[in-house]
């Protein structure tokens, strides 16, 4: 760079925050100000500012099962998906116009057309976006300058419109129910550093401690996929899920959200309930991961040909529970609370964004595990339920929108102006 010249690049934000799906959303408007410092007389040719965006992938076939390697089973892609200029300033002159020592500002907006990708960074792809801008200069024998910046793409989605799961439901290790209760008001932990026994069931048990006193929506005898589904209420708020092991093991797991931003933390409660005499219960954990799914589509056909599908873990907790506790008789269906913090983010491991376009799929749950002594032999019991990981301003904007109501007929009549009579 020339000490003759130098620009200075600010922009309104440097995300670009969609308010729907790809099909739904509108486009939204990139504007800033460039300010060009002229420290001594310089001939200009143009100035201008380009935004692109690039997605590409590469990656073997995750279907591919042979030893020695084939590149036919290698599949790469890059692809323009933004490439627009806004001339800020083009000179008539052939050789460039003069520019005086001053500062001098221009400004800009782009349109950024809502149907674009998300940003996203993975292993293996990634779809991201950039802001240059290029000062031209008339002398062949100068260097041009230029400064560039990221640009991120987000999206704000009504979670409650989704169509798939974030995840698929992998098979358990062993048969449960599941339940999903609708919102709580999380009830005061009680930890317990302590393996958890089953204790001796007795005849003169109060009926209140039963195990017929769970909740009735639970269903104990037909089974359920481990992959607890979605609350049908406001995903923000917290939730219980309620979940059995056959007759060996009940958990209910109370949750402060569904929805999270990176910045938050993942609050869970566990109330471990035996359910047989020869229960004990060892150790408890919980792993927050992250889902990555990329698709190779076809040029011609637009079909999936190939895949690939990795998890990361972002967080993780383990409690062994090291010493003995006996749980009275009196109470068959006793239990105890445990308090459990999943980070989202940390110094060198963050969490990305739910993300869902042709390409690129992020998504992200939690698998809560006990781990078990039924009848000498040790067990490995686990559940899954899904979170979302979204924008900040999922929460300054998106639930703060005013709520439709349509007008009534009759009430337009009001807002009519007067009949004019002369």
């Amino acid at each position: 760079m020339l000490s003759g010249a130098r620009i200075s690049l600010d922009i309104h934000s440097d995300t670009i925050l969609f308010h729907g799906t790809e099909e739904s959303a509108s486009s939204k408007l990139l504007y800033g100000k460039v300010r060009l410092h002229i420290k001594s007389k310089t001939r200009i040719r143009s100035l201008y500012a380009n935004v692109s965006g690039i997605s590409s992938y590469g990656f073997v076939n995750e279907n591919y099962e042979s030893p020695s390697f084939n590149i036919n089973n290698c599949y790469a892609s890059k692809s323009q998906i933004l490439d627009h200029k806004e001339v800020l300033f083009e000179s008539s002159e052939s050789n460039g116009s003069l520019f005086l020592p001053k500062t001098y500002e221009f400004s800009f907006i782009i349109k950024m057309e809502g149907s674009l990708p998300a940003t996203v960074y993975t292993e293996y792809g990634k779809t991201e976006y950039k802001l240059k801008v290029v000062l031209e200069k008339a002398n062949i024998l100068s260097m041009n300058v230029s400064k560039s910046i990221p640009i991120y793409v987000r999206r704000i989605i009504d979670i409650g419109q989704l169509v798939s799961p974030p995840i698929s439901s992998p098979q358990p290790l062993i048969q449960a129910v599941d339940d999903l209760l609708p919102a709580f008001t999380s009830p005061s932990a009680q930890p317990s550093p302590s393996p958890i026994v089953s204790p001796v069931s007795s005849p003169s048990s109060s009926p209140s401690t039963s195990f017929a006193d769970l909740p009735s929506s639970v269903n104990h005898n037909s089974p359920a996929p481990a992959f607890s589904p979605l609350p049908s209420v406001d995903s923000s708020l917290p939730r219980l899920i309620s979940k059995s092991f056959d007759d060996k093991l009940h958990l209910k797991i109370y949750t402060n959200s569904s929805i999270y931003t990176t910045e938050q933390q993942l609050k869970l409660s566990v109330e471990v309930f035996p359910l047989h005499e020869s229960v004990r219960v060892i150790s408890i954990g919980s792993v927050f991961n992250e889902s990555v799914s990329i698709k190779s589509l076809s040029t011609t056909t637009g079909q999936v040909v190939a895949s690939k599908r990795y998890l990361r873990i972002i967080n993780s907790v383990h409690k062994n529970l090291s010493s003995f506790q006996t749980v009275s008789k009196n109470g068959f269906f006793s239990s105890n609370s445990y308090e459990m913090l999943l980070q989202t983010s940390s110094s060198h491991k963050s969490a990305q964004l739910d993300i869902e376009n042709n390409v690129f799929k992020v998504s992200h749950y939690v698998k809560l595990y006990c781990i078990i002594e039924f009848e000498g032999k040790r067990e490995k019991l686990f559940t899954l339920f899904p979170v979302f990981i979204v924008p900040n301003e999922y929460f300054t904007e998106f639930n703060n929108l005013p709520l439709y109501s349509p007008s009534e007929p009759y009430a337009q009549i009001n807002l009519l102006p007067p009949a004019y009579s002369e």
